[in-house]
This record gives C-alpha cells, sequence and structure tokens, in this order.
C-alpha cells in the first residue's frame, strides 16, 4: 500500500518497514523531522481503535501515527486543505 505525505512524498510499506528498523535501533531515517502540529484530544468509538490499532500492528508504527494518516488522507480527498493553502 501507498501513503502520500502532507509534502507530497510517497511512502509505501516497504518504507515504512525500513524507517521502523530505523527507529528500532534508536535512530532516525535520513532526513526525518518531527511533524510540526497541534495536539487535539478526540473521543473516538471502539471499533475505530480496534481498526486502528488492527492497522498499526500490520504496519508496526504507532496508533497515533495511523490516525494521523487516516485524518491527512481524508482531509487531502476533500480538497479543503489544498484550497485552504492556496488562499493563504
Amino acid at each position: 500500500m501507498e501513503y502520500r505525505t502532507a509534502d507530497g512524498h510517497v511512502v509505501d510499506d516497504a518504507l515504512l518497514d525500513q524507517e521502523a528498523e530505523v527507529f528500532e535501533r534508536g535512530e532516525r531515517p535520513e532526513g526525518w523531522r518531527a511533524p510540526a502540529g497541534r495536539p487535539v484530544s478526540v473521543t473516538l468509538p471502539a471499533w475505530v481503535i480496534a481498526e486502528a490499532d488492527a492497522e498499526a500492528a500490520r504496519v508496526n508504527v504507532s496508533r497515533r501515527a495511523v490516525l494521523n494518516m487516516w485524518l491527512a488522507e481524508k482531509a487531502e480527498q476533500s480538497g479543503r486543505h489544498r484550497r485552504s493553502l492556496a488562499t493563504a
């Protein structure tokens, strides 16, 4: 499966696996930087948490990473993200 980062880079499962191995060794992948953002608190149904946990285990990342990815994908699909950047 492929994922697109907020800055437009395409990331596939193989790359995620490689980066996970680097993080497990206590290192940072080349060019990695912490994403900028603001923390939020949300209440989600149990089935959403279960789905996020299953996906996180499958790709060996945190639940938070999966939820962030899902939310970013949905925002990009809506097109509002691009429109807000164009007017900024």
